[in-house]
């Protein structure tokens, strides 16, 4: 008797586990904002954080969405509350100077500018993202 391609065992077994929804509204926004559709991602991360509030990944996706869309004073809420949760994370504290920047808050944009920079001072993006 052939014994069963290992890939095909680990795939089934896969299929066998429970799903996790809220994984997959996760990754289903993910794929959304991948697709250039933020509009369509932003559902899904809500989704994600009415089941679990205080998850970094959604808050901080929903702030990119919403950024991405224009509502600029709509991503601030869960970019603060992700700044919160993980003050360590350079690019949230970037995309919420973004958003500050956008509602004309200068002083406070170039602040969280500063912070993405010292978390993460080897990448560009973050040292050089306005000068």
């Amino acid at each position: 008797m052939q014994e069963p391609c290992k890939g095909r065992v680990m795939v089934e077994a896969a299929m066998a586990q429970p799903s996790d929804p809220i994984a997959e509204r996760h990754a289903a926004g993910i794929a959304a904002m991948r697709g250039g559709r933020a509009a369509e991602a932003a559902p899904h991360f809500r989704a994600v954080l009415d089941r679990d509030p205080d998850n970094v990944a959604a808050l901080a996706n929903l702030g990119s969405a919403l950024l991405a869309t224009g509502e600029m004073a709509a991503a601030l809420d869960p970019l603060d509350r992700a700044a919160r949760l993980a003050p360590g994370h350079a690019g949230i504290h970037h995309n919420r100077g973004n958003a500050l920047l956008a509602l004309h808050r200068p002083a406070e944009a170039a602040q969280a500018q500063a912070r993405a920079a010292a978390l993460a001072p080897r990448e560009a993006r973050f040292q050089y993202a306005w000068g």
